[in-house]
């Protein structure tokens, strides 16, 4: 018996380092671990304020985001009413976009979404930014033997003249015999009435079958 003391010891320290011993703090079940994340999307700087370096930018589905300019120059108090392709990775707790790199976009027209080449449904919605003369421009779209199916206008919400603004606009797709077309947005010149800025964008129909509703 006298020969079990010294086991029994070892038991009882080992378990009562266990008992003591401090867990590891581990998530709870089902939480999400919170990582930055990269991102990359255009945008209007709004407002910049020169003391933190944060710009207020618009996105094109109307809403607004905060960017950390940090070391990126091109950024600044003058940045206004103007588009960027910034790239950047999201602080998951503040959810403000530290900016990484800003590139000036400088054409009159993007097209955001749908994406080229998307597969798209009915009714189309068209997000994307827009400089133009009285904030109205022009969309068509085109069948695949480039036939003009569906025209309209469509404003963007540009807070001056001169400056770029967001857009959005729903296209209620025609019949169409083949699943590609395109969608065009563009200005109507007021010198002429020719087309300006066009930007064409390739898409595919997701289904041709319709429904008849009386």
């Amino acid at each position: 018996m006298k020969n079990l003391i010294p086991l029994f010891l070892a038991i009882l320290f080992i378990g009562a380092g266990c008992v003591f011993q401090k867990p590891e703090e581990v998530p709870a079940f089902g939480a999400a671990i919170a990582t930055p994340r990269v991102e990359a999307f255009a945008a209007v700087v709004t407002a910049f304020d020169d003391a933190t370096k944060v710009a207020t930018v618009h996105l094109a589905d109307g809403s607004l985001e905060q960017a950390q300019a940090g070391a990126v120059s091109t950024i600044d108090a003058s940045s206004g009413g103007l588009l960027f392709a910034f790239e950047g990775t999201r602080d998951p707790s503040t959810r403000v976009v530290d900016l990484s790199s800003a590139t000036l976009r400088d054409q009159n027209l993007l097209v955001v979404s749908p994406g080229p080449n998307s597969t798209v449904t009915s009714p189309l919605v068209v997000t994307g930014f827009g400089r133009t003369f009285e904030q109205t421009f022009a969309w068509r779209v085109k069948d695949s033997a480039g036939t003009v199916v569906a025209s309209g206008f469509s404003m963007t919400r540009a807070e001056s003249m001169g400056t770029f603004g967001p857009f959005s606009f729903e296209v209620f797709l025609p019949a169409l015999t083949n699943r590609a077309f395109t969608l065009q947005v563009f200005e109507s010149s007021a010198k002429d009435g020719s087309d300006q800025s066009v930007v064409t964008v390739a898409l595919n129909l997701l289904s041709l079958n319709t429904t008849t509703v009386d």
